[in-house]
Formats: structure tokens, sequence, C-alpha cells
């Protein structure tokens, strides 16, 4: 164990893996890693240690969660012995396993396996029973632990009545929109009768990250749902909004009348999402709403336009031409492409008028 083999997410890296970030500096395992496992710290928390980029000196790698995530070893500093998850993208913060030690990491993980726990998650889950974790969710002071402890119950195969019963409560009552958020999406799992009707109450939750989970979750899930999340399409928060437009097009009944009075909605992402699910709709104002999107104020919907506005060849040269010299990087890149293409078309079309 711990020179390849199985293990969590894609199993253990073999000792030759063992650096993180491909440091060459001499010591990086003896120099210490420099944070504490007590201490919660923020995306930038290697700005605040007064250091120029992430310092992973003192680990070593074990484990990838796939793209820049990883799970070290820590073996020098004051975390030495103790499991910590690593993005290399320096802009995400980095969190200690709950976990003892490495032996105790790994047993987790062979106990989970065994119980039949999804294998997805490991990472943000924390030890315990089922009964242990409905207790967390209920009675912890701390809104990180209960909504890990709602993660780590989307884990398991089956929730007992009295669980189910504990996550309803959280829905409805926890202080923290976070945890109830996350309380509906372990909710959803294989839900009955009586989780539904708790998950369609929360579509009128004060919280827009929580109306937005709910709304995510009823996809697919009868009808009797489709008349709130119409009514959600008027939502302040775009970010419900988009939800209720993706939950209505997951469940085929989204209609051309449902996305229209969201082209000049405020949020750039929302119109943007207007002229991404008229396409699908095949709906006659598609076209010209793709092609006003071109000169729309905000680079997303512009994107959006010339991206779905060539694929659909909605979009004409003259079309093209007027949006050439875009500000957008990804824009000009994709405009340029699509204008050669055609002139290779005309080329082609007309050679054999031409010999």
């Amino acid at each position: 164990m711990g020179h390849d083999g199985a293990g969590p997410h894609y199993g253990l890296l073999p000792l030759t893996d063992w650096n993180v970030d491909g440091s060459t500096a001499t010591g990086h395992l003896a120099r210490p890693f420099p944070v504490e496992p007590a201490v919660r710290v923020g995306q930038d928390w290697w700005q605040r240690l007064g250091r120029p980029r992430p310092p992973f000196s003192g680990t070593m790698a074990i484990t990838s969660q796939g793209c820049s995530y990883l799970t070290a070893l820590v073996v020098t500093g004051p975390a030495r012995g103790r499991v910590v998850n690593i993005d290399l993208d320096p802009e995400r913060e980095l969190f200690f396993s709950p976990d003892t030690d490495f032996l105790a990491w790994y047993e987790r993980w062979l106990d989970e396996t065994a119980d039949g726990l999804d294998t997805g998650g490991f990472s943000l889950s924390i030890p315990g029973t089922e009964p242990t974790l409905a207790d967390t969710l209920t009675t912890s002071p701390d809104p990180e632990l209960r909504i890990a402890a709602a993660r780590t119950l989307r884990r398991r195969p089956y929730l007992a009545p009295t669980t189910r019963a504990v996550l309803r409560a959280a829905v409805a009552s926890d202080p923290e929109p976070v945890v109830r958020a996350s309380a509906i999406t372990t909710l959803n799992v294989a839900p009955t009768d009586e989780d539904l009707r708790v998950l369609y109450q929360a579509l009128a939750d004060p919280a827009p990250a929580v109306r937005e989970a709910a709304v995510r979750t009823l996809a697919r899930r009868g009808t009797f749902w489709q008349a709130k999340a119409r009514w959600l399409l008027r939502d302040e928060d775009p970010e419900v909004k988009k939800a209720a437009l993706k939950a209505l097009e997951d469940s085929q009944v989204l209609t051309e009348e449902d996305v229209l009075p969201l082209r000049d909605d405020s949020a750039a992402s929302v119109r943007a999402a207007v002229i991404s699910h008229l396409s699908p709709l095949d709906a006659p104002s598609a076209p010209a709403t793709t092609r006003a999107a071109l000169a729309d104020p905000d680079s997303l919907p512009r994107v959006t336009a010339v991206a779905i506005g060539i694929r659909r060849r909605w979009l004409t040269e003259t079309d093209l031409r007027a949006v050439e010299h875009d500000l957008d990087d990804q824009i000009r890149k994709r405009v340029t492409s699509a204008l050669t293409r055609m002139t290779r078309r005309s080329a082609g079309s007309a050679s054999p008028r031409t010999r």
C-alpha cells in the first residue's frame, strides 16, 4: 500500500509521482508545509503567508482527483501526517481531510467501499455512520460540518426513513441557506412523496441558492412543480431563472413563450441562456434573436450568439463582418474561422463555372 494500487479517486499514485507541483527545489520534502489543520484558509491563503505562489513544500501527492485536483500527505510541518486536498489552480482554497492520519483516511475509504457508498465525493465527506451523520446534521453548530454531513449521506446507497426525516427538517428549517441547499440535493436521491412535497415548498425559500437547488432537483419528476418553475422565470435572481429554464428544458416542456420574455433581462448570463435555449427548440424567433444579440453590450451573449449562430448557419457574411473586430478575442477567432470557411466554400462552388 502506498506505491500505486487501489485507493480513492483514481487510486494511489506511485511514489515516483510524489511531487505535487513539479517543484525541483532542493529539500522540497524537508521544508515545512506552512498551513495548520485547525486554521480554515481562504482562496488567498498563500498570499496571506507572504508567498508569491502556493507553497506545497513538505507534501507528497498520494492521489489524483482529476484535472488540477490532488490529494497530498503532509510529511513536514504543523500538519505532519494529515491528508490535505489541493487544487493547483491558485484561485482555489485547500482543505484538510477530517481523518487523523493517512491510515485513518485509507481505512475510511475501505470501509465506505465495503458498505456500498458511492466513491464520488470522498474528499468532501466526513467519517461517520448514518445515524452519526444525521445527528451531526441536526445538532452541530458548525454549518460546514452540517454541509459535509449532508454530502456524505448523499453517497449512501439507501437512507433510513428517520434519516430522510432529518433531511426534510434541514431543508425546511436549517438557518443556513447552503445547508438547506445541500440537504435538498441529498433528499433528491430516490425521493419519497413526502420528500417531493418538501422540495416543492423549497421553491419558495427566501434564499436564491435554495430555490435554485430545489428547481434543479425537481426536473423530470412529474408535472406538479412546472407551474411554479415558470413563476421562477420571473425570479429576481439570474441563477434561479437559468435553473428554471434548464429544468423545464430537461423535462421537455420548455416553450418559446417561456423563453422570449427573458431576451431583455438585466443579467447578461440570462440573455445568453435565452439564445442557448431557443436553439434546441427550433423556435421561429431563434435566428433573429441570435442576430440581435451580436449587438449586446456584454460579451457573454455575443459569444453565445456567435457560437450558436455559426453552428446553426443563422449568421450571414454581413452579420459576421459586423463583429469581425469585436473586442472579445474568442469572438474574433470564431468569426475569422467562419469567414475563412465561407470563402473556401464560395471558391469551391465557383471553380466549376470558371473552367
